[in-house]
């Protein structure tokens, strides 16, 4: 992507925010579509994080969303509108219909727990869905002017 861009690896920052980077699921993305048999063509494959796929197994498939906090990671939603932008997922070859149906607020309704494997939370409010760094700083509860870096897969400085 950066050749196809000059070498530019900003090309793309005003639309998603990040540079061109394999740390970003898009990218990800776009090699398993290549490289996997069979996979671009499947209309079932579906393609998001890690919070799609839990809320997706919780609520028995009947959610298939995402939250702002987890799409910006990605490199295919617009950072001004908070939706999959069609320029980014040309960019990649991937299609809307391999992605989560919407990225919501962090606080939204992702749908009710109806899975039978989670015994005791049939019926619950899946309420809220944060990104493993943004929750780090909602959870440290912190102050303007105070910073939070974490350590995991990749160094973060909020």
């Amino acid at each position: 992507m950066k050749e196809k861009n000059k070498g530019d690896a900003d090309a793309y920052r005003e639309v998603c925010g990040l540079p061109i980077n394999t740390y970003f699921s898009a990218q990800k993305m776009k090699w398993l579509l290549q490289t996997v048999d069979g996979l671009a063509a499947n209309p079932k494959a579906m393609m998001s994080t890690m919070d799609t796929y839990l809320i997706a197994r919780l609520t028995n498939m009947k959610s298939l969303v995402t939250d702002s906090t987890n799409a910006s990671r990605t490199m295919l939603m617009d950072i001004n509108t908070l939706e999959w932008s069609d320029k980014m997922l040309g960019e990649y070859g991937i299609t809307k219909e391999q992605l989560p149906t919407i990225i919501k607020e962090s606080s939204a309704d992702f749908g009710s727990v109806a899975c039978e494997q989670v015994s005791g939370l049939a019926g619950v409010v899946i309420a809220g869905v944060l990104g493993d760094q943004q929750a780090a700083c909602l959870g440290h509860v912190l102050k303007e002017g105070e910073v939070k870096n974490t350590y995991g897969t990749g160094c973060f400085l909020l």
